[in-house]
């Protein structure tokens, strides 16, 4: 793990990105998370406690992963249509779902079925495009290998759900929070 800042400070400097870096403290609700990428606090956060251990694949896995949503909030012109307008949106598997609105994330609660919101927030476009990123960033620096194959389509929707449908599944969020 401690091999890992020269690797952020380059994809910092390469993409003209300016986030912090967190290792040690991964925030309320992200316990289970590798890392996360918060772009109201713009930081960055690994969570050491799952990665210290972790193949070197792993770690720059889901690294890349959450620097390219650090990309993404940051350079959104470069993003097509559907990665611009899911971006406001997080869904967890339990329904309770996330939309920024003025640097904030406003929490709502959705009723449902944890399979349907599992593969919902697998199929959020900044999330596939994340996942391919990462996969194609660790296979340039480390080669492909039939473990980080599977790490990658460990993170692609079983049954991916089209983007006119998550559209639906955004304006119902809106209307949860009133917007």
């Amino acid at each position: 793990m401690k091999d890992i800042k020269p690797i952020i400070d380059s994809f910092r400097r390469a993409n003209g990105l300016d986030f912090s870096f967190v290792s040690d403290d991964v925030f309320s609700g992200y316990k289970t998370a590798y890392g996360t990428y918060d772009v109201t606090i713009n930081k960055l956060f690994v969570n050491v406690n799952l990665l210290e251990n972790a193949p070197v694949y792993k770690v720059l896995f889901y690294l890349y992963h959450e620097m390219r949503h650090a990309l993404q909030y940051a350079h959104p012109e470069q993003l097509d249509k559907e990665i611009r307008e899911s971006l406001p949106y997080v869904l967890l598997y339990n329904g309770i779902c996330f939309r920024l609105l003025d640097n904030a994330w406003v929490e709502c609660k959705l009723d449902g079925d944890e399979d349907y919101f599992t593969q919902a927030y697998l199929s959020f476009p900044y999330e596939l495009d994340a996942n391919s990123f990462a996969h194609s960033m660790v296979k340039a620096t480390l080669s492909e290998s039939k473990e980080l194959n599977d790490l990658y389509t460990s993170w692609l929707p079983n049954n991916k759900i089209p983007f006119h449908k998550l559209a639906d599944l955004f304006k119902t969020i809106d209307k949860q929070i009133k917007i």
